[in-house]
């Protein structure tokens, strides 16, 4: 039996340019076209069929193929009032040294996660934490000298 080496490409499909999306809205707008009818007009444009069925529904309820203002994650935490206040924690306080905190002691007090701490220090502080690491303890080596010989007694 024969085999034959297939080579397989993973290749992403296009994304809707502006142009794209242009022609899509025309196309829907003026002449009231369906997805499925683009699809078919338009084979070498290898648009997804999901892709074309949600830009023609928000399209239809929103008027606009853009994205609204304000919409995606808030970035709430880098403010300039936490800024200050992880900016005092972080360094120790004049006449007090050894009073700065940790990254998670921050974490905890203050309510904003252990990341986000670490970020704020790096980007806006422009510091970095260190860690602290002690000596581990070792046993101390057995003298075999001192070790107690016992003698067991013949019944």
């Amino acid at each position: 039996m024969d085999y034959v080496i297939v080579d397989v490409i993973c290749v992403n499909m296009p994304v809707l340019t502006s142009e794209d999306k242009a022609l899509i809205k025309v196309l829907r707008v003026e002449k009231g076209w369906t997805v499925d009818r683009m699809m078919c007009e338009f084979p070498a444009r290898q648009w997804k069929r999901r892709t074309l069925y949600d830009l023609v529904r928000k399209k239809d309820q929103t008027g606009t193929t853009d994205r609204l203002t304000g919409s995606g994650q808030r970035h709430s935490v880098r403010t300039a009032a936490n800024i200050r206040n992880i900016e005092d924690l972080i360094c120790s306080q004049e006449g007090q040294p050894g009073t700065s905190k940790s990254p998670r002691e921050i974490s905890r007090e203050t309510g904003i996660s252990r990341s986000s701490v670490q970020r704020i220090a790096k980007r806006d502080l422009k510091l970095m934490f260190a860690a602290v690491r002690t000596e581990r303890r070792r046993p101390l080596p057995v003298n075999l000298s001192v070790v107690p010989v016992w003698s067991f007694s013949s019944y």
